[in-house]
């Protein structure tokens, strides 16, 4: 959606180009020393950023042995969404000054919806009874607001709940599920 409002827009000039790029392998490449100097830069607390330190540096394990890598980060850990979007907020500041005469970039949090569907389904396929819709709406509410905040914060907009329309129907188009549903 927020690709065909920028052509109807004309924010591409001329162009009608979609470029849709997935980085393949990022956790497996990202560069350790890079993104610890990122990190660095929001956080001051040394116990903290030794703590980070230790999580890359934990290595994974398969079928009993320790793989231990000076690049990446571990996919599916409870850190690593973070850590990409620190390592990625690099490429958007990057983009916005250097890349913005060439086109709109935008990036969604699809590593996010693919982890909380499953969820949502279960929950739903659980407690689904006739009297849950209203708690079941209320949690919907949560999160789609918890995305809002999310992105407003993301865009540096300081009305926290602003763009509630934008971001629900990109949630839609991403195919985020509802417990209400």
């Amino acid at each position: 959606m927020v690709i065909k409002t920028a052509l109807k827009r004309g924010d591409q000039g001329s162009r009608a180009y979609v470029v849709d790029a997935d980085i393949q392998t990022f956790f497996d490449n990202v560069n350790q020393e890079k993104l610890m100097k990122l990190v660095e830069q929001r956080i001051s607390d040394r116990r903290i950023l030794k703590l980070i330190r230790q999580w890359l540096k934990a290595g994974v394990l398969y079928e009993n042995v320790l793989e231990i890598s000076e690049l990446g980060t571990s996919q599916g850990s409870v850190i690593s969404p973070l850590l990409a979007n620190i390592y990625l907020n690099t490429l958007d500041r990057l983009w916005e000054k250097y890349g913005f005469t060439h086109g709109k970039l935008v990036r969604y949090a699809d590593e996010l919806i693919k982890i909380i569907n499953p969820k949502i389904i279960g929950w739903r396929n659980y407690y689904k009874t006739k009297t849950a819709t209203k708690w079941m709406h209320a949690l919907d509410w949560y999160i789609i607001c918890t995305f809002v905040r999310w992105y407003n914060k993301k865009h540096q907009r300081p009305r926290h709940l602003s763009q509630m329309k934008k971001v629900r129907t990109i949630l839609s188009e991403k195919g985020l599920q509802k417990l209400s549903a």
